[in-house]
């Protein structure tokens, strides 16, 4: 029997040349804008699992050797994509990151005004809008969520003596 819990919904996303042309771009200047968290590995070029794996064990390893008490804390966010608020997201593009003219107009018509409905075998249900979430399989989707977590960081800096 399949668990459902394991099903993740996706999106079919139109193929736009528009989009898929303004992903390189915005990816250099997301991740070198001072906004954007130093530690994020996810989505970009040269981090990996293994890099994100290799700086928390080098951490938990060091901390003992400088005296330093150790707390691992894990987030499972495989339904992150699904979440993502828009207007908070266009707000922080804006605001963070410096995003703003046709770009940003770009970006919002990319988010806004999607529908989704579910298909079971021959059946559909009613289309409806959608609020939250980025494609997921888009080219953007990956840096919009960066983009949407990026205060995640300094959050937890400001509740914890040291984030590695």
């Amino acid at each position: 029997m399949t668990n459902r819990k394991s099903h993740t919904p996706f999106r079919l996303v139109p193929k736009s040349t528009t989009f898929d042309d303004l992903e390189p771009p915005i990816q250099p200047h997301v991740t070198t804008c001072s906004s954007f968290n130093p530690l994020q590995s996810a989505y970009r070029p040269g981090h990996s699992t293994e890099t994100a794996l290799l700086l928390t064990l080098n951490s938990i390893y060091k901390s003992p050797d400088s005296g330093q008490a150790t707390l691992l804390v894990s987030l499972d966010l495989s339904a992150a994509f699904d979440t993502i608020d828009h207007d908070l997201l266009i707000s922080r593009l804006y605001n963070s990151f410096g995003i703003s003219g046709p770009v940003l107009s770009w970006l919002k018509s990319y988010l806004n005004n999607r529908s989704q409905s579910v298909r079971v075998g021959s059946a559909s249900s009613s289309s409806f809008i959608l609020s939250t979430g980025v494609p997921k399989g888009s080219v953007l989707g990956p840096v919009l969520f960066s983009i949407y977590i990026s205060p995640i960081s300094s959050v937890i800096a400001a509740s914890a003596p040291a984030v590695r």
